[in-house]
């Protein structure tokens, strides 16, 4: 009898999850299911493993493939402008040195960011975010991280992905459904909660996801507030086991676990119905 009463009461939190889940989640189509059967393929910074990251011949490498989602990383210059890099400094990916907010666009785009990774990309340049929309909004999925998380930075991004428009076409979008959908090509991510909160308020449109730090346990308090405007919970792959991932997707949530980078992770993510995966090898899972 104490086993049926614990078995009923769990099928019923199960049960309360997931219609929380349901009628709370804002950017599900009706009736569609939380998560899609082919998982995601996103290049991590482009695709880091087979170009220098973060540079345009890394991003047209992986839409060539194609990548579901290209994901890339956005810092503002001294002279608040946009530029895609991941660290801090220019020292590991450029030819050059210093921080990336004490130098102007001018002084960035004469570095070289090609070379550090192989002589046969000498010549690239770090881009700005304008580049890349122009070349790829509504032509391939954009996963964009702010590494930035004040309030100026979420102002930034807010009034320049303003002027794009990220529908995706049929044979691009992450469901068929969505094809067409103004928000089907754009996803933002952040580690910072707050900043995500602020971008919301200022692009309600824009899909967002909460990157979580290795080992970090997530409440189902957590959660809950999670599905007011976060859609993706984007766990470190070594979190992404069955029970969190199922956790997620009771409450409509779903995840592209970082950074994938072995079949043998892969797969684990697939059995644990991960909604796919952020990689820097696009190439190897692009069939999947």
């Amino acid at each position: 009898m104490k086993l049926y009463a614990k078995m009923t009461a769990s099928a019923l939190a199960l049960l309360s999850m997931l219609t929380v889940g349901s009628w709370l989640h804002p950017l599900l189509p009706d009736g569609a299911p939380p998560y899609r059967a082919k998982p995601v393929n996103a290049a991590h910074r482009g695709g880091m493993g087979a170009a220098p990251e973060n540079t345009m011949a890394a991003f047209d490498m992986s839409a060539s493939i194609p990548a579901d989602y290209i994901e890339l990383d956005v810092r503002t210059s001294r002279d608040g402008r946009l530029v895609v890099i991941h660290d801090d400094t220019v020292d590991r990916t450029t030819d050059g040195t210093g921080s990336v907010k004490e130098m102007t666009v001018s002084e960035l785009r004469k570095l070289d960011a090609g070379s550090a990774f192989h002589r046969r990309f000498r010549g690239e340049r770090i881009p700005l975010l304008e580049e890349v929309l122009d070349r790829y909004a509504g032509k391939i999925g954009l996963l964009i991280e702010m590494k930035e998380h004040d309030p100026e930075a979420a102002s930034r991004l807010a009034e320049v992905l303003g002027r794009y428009a990220f529908a995706l076409p049929q044979q691009r979008a992450v469901r068929p459904e969505l094809a067409g959908d103004r928000r089907a090509g754009i996803i933002v991510q952040s580690f910072h909660l707050e900043f995500l909160n602020k971008f919301h308020r200022l692009r309600p449109d824009v899909p967002l996801a909460l990157l979580v730090e290795r080992g970090r346990r997530l409440r189902d308090a957590d959660l809950f507030e999670y599905t007011a405007y976060i859609r993706y919970v984007n766990l470190h792959w070594k979190d992404a086991d069955i029970r969190t991932i199922q956790r997620l997707h009771a409450f409509g949530l779903l995840t592209l676990p970082y950074t994938v980078r072995r079949y043998a992770q892969m797969t684990r993510l697939l059995k644990a119905g991960a909604d796919g995966w952020i990689t820097d090898y696009p190439a190897r899972f692009r069939s999947l």
